[in-house]
């Protein structure tokens, strides 16, 4: 390894880490991935009729139908094109 100044060390690890959370908060389209756990996600709703999209939360799990979302809320935006963990901040020290 080369041996950077203690600075460019501390900015590397800085850089690391902040991409592993920006990874953690990163929008993911279901046409690539679904939720791996049954689970309430943040999502985005496209209305059919007029293109347009909203946000709201949905949960992903299995009925008697199998696999499919429930979305809380409003009933006519029932296209989901994106989803994320929900993350709740840290409690304070």
């Amino acid at each position: 390894m080369t041996d950077y100044p203690i600075e460019f060390k501390d900015l590397e690890e800085e850089n690391k880490r902040l991409k592993t959370e920006l990874e953690r908060h990163r929008w993911i389209p279901v046409s690539k991935r679904l939720p791996k756990n049954i689970c309430d996600v943040w999502i985005v709703l496209k209305a059919e009729a007029t293109d347009s999209y909203v946000g709201g939360v949905g949960f992903y799990g299995k009925d008697e139908n199998g696999f499919g979302w429930e979305i809380y809320g409003n009933g006519l935006l029932t296209k989901v094109t994106h989803w994320r963990s929900i993350i709740l901040p840290e409690e304070p020290k």
